[in-house]
């Protein structure tokens, strides 16, 4: 597997999952994104709206570290943060 590969493994395993970008923002994964110089998390942020954000950052899952407010915290995305779940995994080239 290459490298792309891995990386963008890693961004489809927590496609829609309430996440944590950089330890500091509540986010919903949406997809990948690449350019001639980095990989990104495309992330749904309640504050800033789309965002391209650089791997080298992290973008931890709630969900998979078992919060224990996560079903609360979903429909508080969906209902009242308008970020949504997406229907398809992104992949974009830039």
């Amino acid at each position: 597997m290459t490298d792309r590969e891995e990386h963008i493994n890693e961004a489809r395993k927590i496609f829609n999952h309430i996440c944590l970008l950089n330890d500091t923002e509540v986010v919903r994964c949406i997809g990948f994104a690449e350019d001639d110089e980095d990989y990104y998390w495309i992330v749904l942020s309640p504050k800033r709206g789309l965002i391209y954000s650089s791997k080298v950052g992290s973008c931890e899952s709630l969900k998979d570290i078992d919060y224990s407010r996560y079903e609360y915290l979903e429909m508080e995305m969906n209902d009242y943060w308008n970020c949504p779940r997406a229907d398809n995994f992104e992949i974009i080239k830039r």
